[in-house]
């Protein structure tokens, strides 16, 4: 029972970090400052190794941050806030499977 509970409380504090790290991308990446990431701002901060490589490091390569950005943006505004952007990413991470069911989802919602 004590290994069950630290291993939850390991994945809780990796689960943490990971937000925190989601949380400073987007605010690096939030060049005007309007609480929004556009897909633009969004494609600059990929452009960035420590991006691409945290990405990668969650199951996400940058091709995959790109629909996963079109698939957030649920509203077609061509925006999302930061707690789209970390559901989403947090959601999907860890493979291809998991993003294709989001849009999956995504896209039913909008029929």
């Amino acid at each position: 029972k004590a290994d069950g509970e630290q291993m939850l409380k390991a994945r809780e504090a990796e689960v943490t970090t990971q937000l925190s790290e989601l949380r400073r991308f987007f605010l690096q990446g939030d060049s005007d400052g309007d609480g929004c990431l556009t897909l633009e701002e969004f494609e600059g901060l990929l452009s960035a190794p420590t991006v691409q490589s945290f990405f990668l490091k969650i199951g996400l390569d940058t091709h995959e941050a790109v629909a996963l950005f079109h698939t957030v943006d649920t509203d077609d505004s061509g925006s999302v806030d930061v707690d789209e952007f970390l559901f989403g990413v947090m959601r999907v991470r860890g493979g291809v499977k998991a993003l294709d069911m989001l849009s999956l989802t995504y896209d039913l919602h909008r029929l």
